[in-house]
């Protein structure tokens, strides 16, 4: 028996069609992209001192009632220090791998520090305080939802990084610490503030601060993912550094 070749073309479609179909798995499916709220950084407040010669006019004032170390310990106590402010809002997306024009390799430099102690007597370690103020999320969805809303097996991460020279130094510095983790499957924008001091109870915080924070010394927030499928959505941040300017 002969057929022409559209009737057996037609017959093997049909035959195709009753076969049964193996399933496949599908991805999970991703949250529509979320703009990060118009204004994702907390408004910067007023702060005293203003500058170096605030800070000498204070002190000044004290010791016209106080004894010098007095003086200094109320300066301290109340945290009247210089502060320098840095600050982006530029989304960046950050990937394990690059996988496109809009993704950016992880340990990317987001936002630098100005160099510490640009004002004060030349203090070698100035540093009091630095807070870091990020605003992001990550890719908004995990295979497994268990941990989903909270920090545990979430992978994407900001470090501080120490770079440069400071004036005792002839080889450029480097030393990084973990200072914020995104919520795992996070599906809108949240803002993570994180202070770190130089005389904080926890002895590896004020080590980092402490010895490691010198004069001449910058401060980067660096932007990290890992494993395939994790991104790093990052729509602002802000790094405060707090100094010494008296002693």
């Amino acid at each position: 028996m002969f057929l022409s070749p559209s009737i057996a073309f037609i017959i093997i479609v049909l035959i195709a069609t009753m076969l049964p179909r193996r399933r496949q798995r599908r991805p999970p499916a991703r949250p529509p992209f979320l703009q990060p709220p118009q204004h994702p950084l907390p408004n910067i407040q007023h702060y005293y001192p203003r500058n170096a010669r605030d800070a000498f006019h204070t002190f000044f004032l004290l010791r016209q009632k106080l004894p010098p170390e007095l003086a200094y310990t109320v300066i301290d106590d109340a945290e009247y220090w210089s502060k320098s402010t840095t600050e982006r809002s530029d989304i960046v997306i950050v990937t394990d791998r690059t996988q496109g024009s809009l993704s950016q390799q992880a340990g990317l430099h987001y936002l630098s520090s100005e160099p510490i102690g640009t004002e004060g007597i030349g203090r070698l370690y100035p540093v009091r305080k630095i807070v870091f103020t990020i605003t992001s999320k990550d890719q908004g969805w995990a295979d497994i939802p268990t941990f989903n809303g909270t920090y545990e097996q979430s992978y994407t991460w900001f470090e501080a990084v120490i770079r440069g020279r400071d004036v005792t130094e002839k080889a450029p510095h480097s030393e990084s610490r973990k200072i914020v983790t995104n919520v795992r499957a996070g599906k809108e924008y949240k803002t993570h503030t994180v202070a770190l001091y130089a005389n904080s109870g926890d002895v590896e915080e004020r080590e980092w601060v402490k010895n490691n924070l010198k004069r001449g010394h910058q401060v980067d927030i660096t932007v990290w993912a890992r494993f395939p499928g994790w991104e790093n959505h990052v729509a602002a941040a802000r790094i405060d550094v707090f100094t010494a300017v008296l002693r």
